[in-house]
């Protein structure tokens, strides 16, 4: 854990005893602190290189000392200010979490801290610290895909058609092997959009590097059913959706919706 140091720091009690006075004074834990948390993107590019304008940051208490009193604290700064200042924080250590913004949407998460060092800074009564710096890198893309099926003209379920799983595999064009694979099954949960989002526990998926997305249909012996489908497209960027549409007919599948190209990955 970074050692933080002092801005400012008021007199400490314990020297105020020293000196015979501590009566006169309140020396209990009660008073808040201030935090100053620096920050840099990664390999010290710019905040227009990335295309971020704004970074966000949560202070979630952390250790085994944690207190009743100490609560998540939330706090943003635009990106060229490089740090963000928190007051009136209870005092307490804390585990720093962060992420940077787009430009273009508030909505997307261009880079984090995820795959960081984590940063716990400790926040000490009535005196302003700053903790280590934390280092933003990029945030994976989401694989999203949304799947129609239909059996003898009719709309179907996954329980009535031979497609038990799709194997999902991405990655550049001109790669010998894809840098991300998933394999869903056909009845999985989607999303509130009716999309899935493939888990990318290993943060594999670049959103700069992402160019081509294979779709297989499996049954349940593993075995494919009908052809592949491919799609190839421009990287969307860190932290962007590539969401694929594609609809299954008599067990012939085949890409739809705005996603749509082919290519030789």
């Amino acid at each position: 854990m970074p050692t933080p140091y002092l801005r400012f720091p008021r007199l400490a009690c314990s020297l105020v005893m020293l000196l015979g006075a501590a009566s006169q004074l309140h020396c209990g834990s009660d008073d808040p602190g201030a935090l100053v948390v620096p920050f840099e993107l990664t390999n010290n590019q710019s905040c227009d290189a990335f295309g971020v304008s704004e970074v966000r940051m949560t202070l979630v208490p952390s250790g085994e000392d944690v207190t009743d009193e100490q609560v998540e604290v939330e706090g943003s700064a635009p990106c060229s200010d490089g740090e963000i200042m928190f007051s009136d924080v209870v005092v307490g250590q804390y585990r720093i979490n962060a992420e940077a913004i787009a430009s273009d949407d508030s909505s997307i998460t261009v880079l984090d801290n995820v795959d960081d060092d984590i940063i716990v800074a400790e926040v000490l009564e009535g005196q302003e610290t700053v903790s280590g710096s934390v280092e933003l890198g990029p945030t994976p893309a989401k694989l999203r895909l949304y799947w129609g099926l239909t059996e003898d003209g009719k709309q179907a379920m996954c329980s009535s058609v031979e497609t038990t799983k799709f194997q999902v595999s991405a990655g550049a064009t001109g790669t010998t092997s894809p840098f991300f694979e998933h394999e869903f099954n056909c009845d999985d949960p989607a999303d509130d959009d009716l999309y899935r989002t493939a888990p990318d526990i290993g943060r594999d998926l670049d959103g700069e590097l992402t160019q081509y997305v294979q779709i297989q249909a499996l049954n349940d012996a593993g075995e494919n059913v009908g052809a592949f489908m491919e799609v190839c497209f421009e990287p969307v960027g860190h932290g962007r959706a590539i969401e694929v549409d594609f609809e299954c007919v008599d067990s012939a599948c085949s890409i739809t919706g705005d996603l749509f190209g082919s290519c030789n990955p």
